[in-house]
């Protein structure tokens, strides 16, 4: 993360907004997205200090009925 700290925390946040806006459970949308459970929790808490692939951005987003620059926007 180093550098991009915030611009991740950010979209951590964003995909958790979307997944509860789902109504789905972190099961439910780490099933979807073909990805752990545990992995997802990470990737929403920003918790372990690493990135993730553009292939799972797409996997989530795709999961998530949302395009991949949708959940690069924030305010």
């Amino acid at each position: 993360m180093r550098g991009n700290q915030e611009e991740f925390k950010m979209l951590a946040k964003k995909i958790r907004q979307c997944r509860k806006q789902m109504g789905w459970s972190q099961q439910v949308l780490a099933d979807r997205a073909g990805i752990s459970r545990g992995y997802l929790s990470k990737i929403e808490t920003a918790g372990d200090g690493s990135s993730f692939s553009m292939d799972i951005l797409f996997s989530l987003s795709k999961a998530l009925k949302r395009s991949p620059s949708e959940l690069l926007t924030w305010e």
